[in-house]
């Protein structure tokens, strides 16, 4: 994407049909991978089958401020596509959700949404937070390496430098640094 040269702010407004939704899905991907940190937004035509239907009945001023965050429309297909009556629907819902709420950095964020799905399938905000993180940490706690074991060897540094250890690098001073090291503390 020869886009990301430019900007990384995106508004997205693709059919309201079958193939508009399935393009939409395949753009956010495409940019999600391509460009970090992407502001992408979509154009929620409610009712209307395309723009220029939108337009017809509307201002651009109103197509603009129609706009919606990714994660609102990612949420929203989500909860609208799934039937939470029967339990294991609802455990599959949440297992699509979880990857969105658990890479949300931003804690306003991640607790306005937790909300949002909580009021959505009607389940304690609790139990959901404990579903989504509890089993997010186990899961990494299964591919965890203790910290001994990611630390080089003392013995590879060379003996006429000092070592300095940080919790995940090994610095060497060579003699000249030692000195200035020294005279500065």
């Amino acid at each position: 994407i020869k886009l990301k040269q430019y900007t990384n702010n995106f508004i997205l407004g693709f059919d309201n049909d079958d193939a508009g939704h399935s393009a939409t899905q395949s753009s956010i991907s495409l940019i999600n991978k391509n460009i970090p940190n992407n502001n992408t937004y979509l154009i929620d035509l409610q009712k209307y089958k395309d723009i220029d239907e939108f337009l017809s009945n509307n201002t651009v001023y109103s197509l603009l401020n129609s706009c919606k965050e990714t994660i609102d429309y990612n949420i929203e297909d989500i909860l609208n596509n799934s039937n939470v009556k029967n339990i294991n629907d609802l455990i599959s819902t949440i297992e699509k959700l979880r990857p969105i709420i658990c890479n949300l950095r931003n804690r306003i964020k991640r607790d306005y949404y937790i909300n949002f799905i909580c009021e959505k399938i009607n389940i304690e905000k609790k139990l959901l937070c404990k579903y989504l993180f509890e089993d997010n940490i186990n899961q990494k706690n299964k591919n965890h390496i203790p910290l001994k074991a990611q630390r080089p060897p003392l013995a590879a540094a060379a003996p006429r430098r000092k070592a300095f250890l940080f919790p995940f690098q090994t610095f060497h001073l060579c003699p000249d640094a030692r000195r200035l090291f020294h005279s500065r503390h």
